[in-house]
């Protein structure tokens, strides 16, 4: 392992001895100089040495980062002080079989000290001397935290869903292409009067005649070639005992996650009931009228219109009696949205045409309530005239929960967006800093230009800022949070929102300046004040009016019924009050639920006070509301003051310092590789630019001695900033490089550092924080290894 110290033990100078003579050189004297053992064990995956004493006497940095050590040498530690599993001399203890001269396959374990724990692939081999004596282990580690809590949970959602599959009423199934069982659940193995075990394999041959075989094939061909579902289609199987039983199927294509066609699944429904109340009815009403009254689906028959008839578990469904129900008008019980398609049914098949397939109405119950109802109709006979027997399925709850789904998908296609645009966008926003910071330097100072310069910097910073929180918004991550006077904030805010607003909206502050101090995000802040008054100004929008900002202290008693949840303290309060329109309970109700707005198309997504309602709850605060129809309304915010005082905000711009080092750049943007050359050069340096990453790499592997320092962007073409970083650090171990990314979730400031990156930037970077950057990175030196 290189050259140790005078003071290196008898096992590592036996371990070093038996490394070099594993060496395929041969000469063990030549290859103890020639090749860089410590730096090779450093450069390994998490690495220790243990002698036969269980003592560690020697670990790599990848190690002691793994099980959490401080020390950066770790003496004295025995190797049962970081094994989370005690098996220490046991048979099963991996270092007794090592040192008996076997070595250990890969096993599964914990290790850690007290500061962290993790789960390991664990592998030991035997250390021996040069004539074959057992001085002690080698083990190597491969951490697999995260692929374990990834497979618990994996393994946790997987038993919820086979929980909800084997409790639901319906059939549930998967089949391969030729139509073998590949999964059932509980219902279907009910239905079938087989075991889950006996179907999985059976082909739908053995269970079904000739005739429904072909049917149902003929649906699945259908179904494969249109790639399109197909629901509602009936068929007979032959159960278990021999009996034939009527279901209702519907069936989609399954794929993989390649998106390639693996077979099919689908939801086989019980109607034998159903078909049985069918047949009843057609041959004697009277006869098999018990079977009706019994269903569990809601039954009715319509004619000329009207209801004639409703069984029992119809008049539990919509709350009615039975008598309420005969000989009123279908229409009645319908929402207004409905009434139309459901009556055109109705007249097309009493007109002789086909059934339709199942389709779903609204209609209302006797409290008044909505519900969403699932129909089957057919063409019957009722005491000689034509009729319609309908089969109804109350689907209100499972709307309920389609409902919360889609919810659920349009927050996660928010974050997917908001991932998607942030790289292309901070881009265009770092062209933008990095020439207005250029021209600043150009233009007269205390002029008008530069004033205007600065408020591009400063709406610039917004607009990272907000990229930022959205970002962090749709990752639901935490938000960084310190001591603020949130002032100066309201202040700035206040300026922006005067050129935002229309005139005719007049902003009234009213700021107390002994204001206490809270613990807030300042980024948050400005979006909620920002949230708010738009909100305001939005009300007001026809006639404007007077916009009052209020910022004072306040304690919990003094607080109003509305805010009574707060704990007893003293408090920021913020007040944003108009004299719009106003709300009526109804709106008031639910003006923080997300995509909730008043407002037409175009003009809102409703989910600025749904943001506003986030942030205050984020900051442990509270929000009132107080709104009536005609008489404006009154936003007040609650924040809890901390006995911190907020530091002072810097607003001077420091002197960038410079330098005249040979730096390589390359990013794909060609806007910002301009300023980014144009600024680099006025500090000093001397650039070569390149817009993607293999032409970069071309460049320093012709002459890698040109160059002090390399800047890369995170996404380019024909090859990665993290590819470029490895390909030239194995040229050019110490190079410095700095990586700039706009957005990417597979790389980290972490990974960055672990593959030997210097410094990780995220984009739009300011001049002076570029600048810093660079001072820092060319002084650093690497650490000394530890040996």
């Amino acid at each position: 392992m290189g050259h140790f110290s005078q003071s290196q033990s008898g096992v590592e100078k036996n371990w070093q001895l038996s490394l070099i003579q594993e060496d395929e050189g041969g000469d063990a004297a030549g290859s103890s100089e020639s090749i860089p053992w410590d730096q090779l064990f450093q450069a390994m995956p998490p690495m220790c040495a243990i002698d036969r004493d269980y003592s560690i006497f020697k670990m790599n940095a990848a190690f002691r980062e793994l099980v959490g050590l401080t020390d950066k040498c770790g003496s004295g530690l025995k190797c049962f002080d970081i094994m989370a599993e005690s098996r220490c001399h046991t048979p099963e203890c991996p270092l007794t079989t090592a040192l008996a001269g076997k070595s250990v396959a890969t096993q599964e374990r914990k290790i850690g000290t007290s500061a962290q724990t993790v789960v390991c692939l664990e592998t030991s081999n035997p250390i021996r001397t040069l004539d074959g004596q057992v001085l002690g282990i080698i083990k190597t580690y491969c951490d697999i935290s995260g692929r374990k809590a990834a497979e618990d949970a994996l393994r946790e959602s997987e038993k919820r869903f086979q929980r909800t599959l084997s409790e639901i009423e319906d059939g549930y199934f998967e089949v391969d292409h030729k139509g073998n069982f590949l999964y059932v659940n509980n219902a279907i193995s009910r239905f079938f009067g087989f075991s889950r075990e006996e179907l999985i394999g059976m082909n739908n041959r053995q269970y079904m005649d000739k005739a429904n075989a072909k049917k149902v094939l003929n649906q699945f061909n259908q179904v494969f070639a249109t790639g399109e579902g197909a629901g509602g289609f009936e068929f007979e199987v032959i159960a278990k005992n021999g009996k034939t039983r009527a279901a209702e199927g519907s069936v989609s294509v399954m794929k993989d996650a390649e998106g390639r066609h693996v077979g099919f699944r689908g939801i086989v429904r019980d109607v034998s009931k159903r078909k049985m109340v069918e047949a009843a009815l057609r041959e004697s009403e009277e006869k098999y009228r018990l079977v009706v009254e019994n269903a569990t689906e809601g039954i009715i028959i319509v004619q000329s219109e009207q209801i004639k008839y409703a069984n029992p578990r119809m008049c539990t469904m919509l709350g009615y009696e039975a008598e309420t129900f005969r000989n009123v008008p279908l229409i009645h019980f319908l929402h207004p949205d409905d009434r139309k398609g459901v009556i055109e049914i109705c007249r097309r098949l009493l007109g002789g045409k086909s059934s339709a397939s199942p389709f779903s109405f609204k209609a209302y119950s006797k409290a008044g309530e909505e519900r969403i109802l699932q129909c089957k109709a057919v063409l019957i006979n009722w005491e000689k005239k034509p009729a319609i027997l309908v089969f109804l399925r109350d689907m209100t709850s499972q709307s309920i929960l389609e409902s919360k789904l889609q919810h659920a998908q349009k927050m996660e296609a928010i974050g997917t967006l908001a991932g998607g645009i942030a790289h292309d966008f901070n881009n265009i926003l770092g062209s933008i800093v990095l020439n207005t910071e250029l021209a600043l330097d150009d233009v007269e100072k205390g002029g008008e230009a530069e004033y205007s310069l600065e408020q591009v910097l400063n709406a610039s910073q917004r607009a990272k800022d907000l990229v930022e929180q959205i970002l962090t918004f749709s990752r639901n991550a935490e938000v960084t949070r310190k001591p603020l006077n949130i002032k100066v904030i309201v202040k700035e805010t206040i300026r922006m929102l005067r050129a935002m607003l229309p005139s005719t909206i007049v902003i009234r502050p009213i700021v107390a300046d002994d204001l206490g101090t809270i613990l807030a995000n300042p980024t948050q802040i400005q979006q909620l004040i920002i949230n708010l008054c738009t909100n305001a100004a939005h009300a007001m929008s026809e006639k404007g009016g007077p916009l009052e900002i209020r910022l004072e202290n306040t304690t919990a008693d003094s607080i109003s019924p509305e805010a009574a949840d707060l704990r007893e303290g003293e408090y920021v309060r913020l007040t944003v009050a108009d004299s719009g329109h106003g709300m009526t309970p109804e709106f008031k109700e639910r003006i923080f639920d997300p995509f909730f707005t008043t407002k037409r198309i175009g003009e809102g997504t409703g989910l600025g006070l749904s943001v506003v309602h986030g942030i205050v709850i984020n900051h442990e605060g509270t929000i009132q509301v107080d709104s009536q129809p005609g008489k404006g309304t009154r936003f007040n915010v609650f924040f809890p003051i901390i006995k911190d005082d907020a530091p002072p905000l810097e607003k001077s711009r420091k002197q960038a310092p410079t330098g005249n080092k040979r730096i390589l750049f390359a990013d794909d943007e060609a806007a910002l590789l301009d300023a980014t050359q144009r600024m680099l050069e006025r500090l000093g340096y001397h650039v070569t630019c390149v817009q993607n990453g293999g032409d970069a790499f071309k460049i320093f592997e012709g002459n890698p001695d040109d160059f002090d320092l390399v800047i890369t962007d995170m996404t380019m073409p024909f090859m990665t900033g993290v590819e470029l970083a490895e390909a030239i650090l194995r040229l050019r171990p110490n190079v410095p490089i700095i990586l700039c990314t706009g957005f990417n979730e597979r790389i980290t400031p972490e990974i960055a550092k672990s593959i030997g990156i210097r410094e990780y930037m995220t984009k739009p970077y300011a001049l002076q924080e570029m600048a810093e950057t660079i001072q820092q990175v060319l002084k650093e030196k690497k650490p000394p290894e530890c040996v």
